[in-house]
C-alpha cells in the first residue's frame, strides 16, 4: 500500500517545492479479530507515504518498507493534517482515487477529507491511492497542524499540573483555609489609623521593612482583588472579603482599603 501526494491549485507549485510540507494521513480499520486499529502516515508532495516516526502510532505491518493492510476490508483513509511554509494557503478539495491495483473507493459520512476503501486484489498485490489537495482563493476546508514525533494529543497545560508554569499559584500554607463570618466584628479587619492584632496603629506592618502597607483595591465594575505577595487573585465580592480576612490575620497585610 502507498500514497502519492499532489498539491494543485494556484499554490500548487510552491507547496510541492517546499521542503517543510507535511500532510499527514490516519487509516483505520478492524483486524480479524474486531479490534479497532489506527496508522498514522506522513505523506510528502512527490514521496512515498512513510510510517509516523512514533511507533506507537501505527498498528499495520510493515514489509519491506511498505504498509500492510487486510484485504476485503473496510478502511479509513483520512487526511488530518497538513503544514507549509507558503503563506496564505486556502485549502479546497481532497480527492482520492486509486492510481494503481485493485480498490473500491466510497465517501467517508461526515468527512471533506477522508474516504473508505477496500482492498479487493489479492493478498500481496500492490495498491497506489492518488491523493489531491486543490489549493484555492477561496478555499474553505481546514486542516489541522500534523502530530509531529513526541507530540501529546493532550493539553500540555493541565492546570492540575504541579508543573504548569501558568497553573494557580500554591495556596499560603499560613492562610486559613476556612476563614469565619467577616460579619463576626472579631475577625473582621481593623480600618486604617486603628490598633492591629499587635497593638500597631497606622496601617503598616511591623514586619514589613519599610512599614509600607499592602492594599485590597477595588476595580471600577465593583469587584475585588488582593494583591499581596504569595496570594491568589481574588476576582468576586465574596472571595476578595475572604482574601482580606485571611491576609490580615496572618498579618500578610497591614492595612486594608474598601
Amino acid at each position: 500500500m502507498d500514497i502519492d501526494k499532489l498539491v494543485t491549485g494556484p499554490k500548487g507549485n510552491a507547496v510541492t517545492n517546499d521542503d517543510n510540507a507535511t500532510f499527514q494521513v490516519t487509516a483505520s480499520w478492524q483486524d480479524f479479530d474486531g479490534n479497532d486499529r489506527s496508522c498514522i502516515l506522513n505523506v510528502v508532495p512527490g514521496e512515498s507515504a512513510v510510517v509516523h516516526p512514533d511507533a506507537d502510532n501505527c498498528d499495520a505491518s510493515i514489509i519491506d518498507g511498505k504498509l500492510q493492510f487486510p484485504v476485503n476490508t473496510e478502511i479509513t483513509f483520512e487526511e488530518t493534517g497538513a503544514t507549509t511554509d507558503v503563506s496564505n494557503v486556502k485549502w479546497a478539495n481532497v480527492l482520492w482515487t486509486v492510481a494503481e491495483g485493485s480498490a473500491n473507493i466510497t465517501e467517508l459520512d461526515g468527512s471533506e477529507t477522508g474516504v473508505v476503501v477496500e482492498l479487493t486484489g489479492e493478498a500481496n498485490d500492490p495498491v497506489r491511492l492518488a491523493l489531491e489537495n486543490k489549493t484555492s482563493a477561496n478555499g474553505l476546508i481546514i486542516i489541522p497542524i500534523p502530530i509531529f514525533p513526541g507530540d501529546d494529543p493532550k493539553d500540555p497545560q493541565d492546570p492540575k499540573d504541579p508543573n504548569d508554569p501558568n497553573g494557580p499559584d500554591p495556596v499560603d500554607p499560613n492562610e486559613p483555609n476556612d476563614p469565619k463570618d467577616p460579619a463576626d466584628p472579631s475577625d473582621s479587619p481593623k480600618p486604617p489609623g486603628a490598633s492591629g492584632p499587635g497593638g500597631s496603629a497606622g496601617g503598616s506592618d511591623p514586619s514589613s521593612p519599610s512599614g509600607a502597607s499592602t492594599s485590597a483595591k477595588s476595580g471600577g465594575t465593583g469587584k475585588y482583588r488582593c494583591f499581596r505577595t504569595g496570594h491568589r487573585r481574588c476576582r468576586t465580592c465574596a472571595a476578595a472579603w475572604r482574601c482580606i480576612v485571611g491576609a490580615a490575620r496572618s498579618r500578610k497585610i497591614g492595612s486594608i482599603n474598601p
